[in-house]
């Protein structure tokens, strides 16, 4: 079976989509589905230390990754696939993968669908020997009614490994598949179109923050994770929450480090390296900003409280 090579630079948006999905949709008639064992699997070996181009992450949702020219590897669960062309590889809620090159001089392109309860997502990943990794363009979701079924049945752990479950959702892919492919080639050239906010992505999003905050965090990383472009991601956010993801970041640090500065034995520098700050000195900075005055003042005021003692005078004596 062969599978044509998609030209990027020639295709507006939607032609570009539709060819892809069309690709999908004739792998996935044919059979082409590939699922993984699942996490914590004892045949599983770890993964080996790489530069992988964004950290290794599982989400509440069903991803789908097409390579559309060449190879990629996909880390998943544990171990390292080399994917070409002609499969589909289903990622299901709490699968953990990352995504890098088959060999430094040979680019590669991906299309990715990810199913979530709001909407269905489209997005292309790509690596080029002389641009690095990167996205093609905006990520497009489309609103479908049919994806609820396949994200129900994508919970199931028996998906890992029951044929006949799989083949139901091969089934159901491509009801999904079929739903989509006239819309998609609707959209404009250099247009974005959100039929959704996809404020579940978001949860998920502010969920990993949550869990992430005092790690390194880029917002390339975050778009490489979540498959949106940095800035689109960010501008989501902020509506949603109110704060850009720096801030929201930041935010989480700081509130960590005031409890950590009701403890006396606690050094300044400490507190820092403990919340995510790799430089004191930056971090009492923003500390100052945010809460309007030193960490070592705030660490002061709070030692001081505790030492106030309590009268154990009724009111009514």
């Amino acid at each position: 079976m062969e599978y044509t090579t998609i030209n990027m630079d020639d295709s507006s948006k939607g032609d570009l989509f539709y060819r892809s999905l069309k690709e999908v949709l004739i792998s996935v008639s044919r059979g082409g589905l590939t699922f993984f064992a699942p996490p914590g699997s004892d045949k599983l070996p770890p993964i080996q230390p790489l530069d992988l181009f964004y950290p290794p992450e599982s989400h509440d949702i069903i991803e789908m990754a097409f390579c559309m020219k060449n190879r990629v590897n996909l880390y998943i669960n544990g171990t390292k696939y080399t994917v070409k062309s002609g499969p589909i590889n289903v990622l299901l809620p709490g699968d953990i993968h990352a995504e890098r090159f088959y060999r430094p001089t040979m680019g590669y392109q991906t299309f990715w669908i990810q199913i979530i309860p709001e909407n269905i997502g489209f997005q292309i990943s790509c690596y080029s020997p002389n641009r690095g990794y990167f996205l093609l363009g905006k990520r497009t979701d489309l609103k479908l009614e049919s994806r609820e079924a396949l994200l129900t049945l994508g919970h199931h752990q028996q998906l890992h490994h029951d044929r006949l479950m799989q083949i139901q959702f091969q089934c159901k892919l491509m009801e999904i598949l079929f739903e989509a492919l006239p819309l998609i080639r609707q959209i404009p050239d250099h247009q974005n179109v959100h039929i959704s906010s996809s404020s579940y992505l978001l949860d998920q999003l502010k969920h990993h923050l949550d869990s992430h905050f005092q790690e390194e965090i880029s917002l390339p990383d975050l778009g490489r994770i979540f498959h949106y472009s940095p800035s689109h991601l960010n501008m989501l956010f902020r509506k949603k929450f109110g704060l850009p993801i720096v801030k929201y970041i930041l935010r989480k640090r700081i509130d960590l480090a005031r409890h950590f500065l009701k403890n006396a034995d606690i050094e300044i520098k400490q507190v820092a390296f403990r919340t995510g700050f790799n430089d004191p000195l930056y971090f009492s900075r923003v500390f100052r900003r945010i809460m309007g005055i030193s960490p070592l003042d705030y660490q002061s005021q709070m030692l001081f409280k505790k030492d106030i003692p309590k009268s154990n005078t009724s009111p009514h004596e």
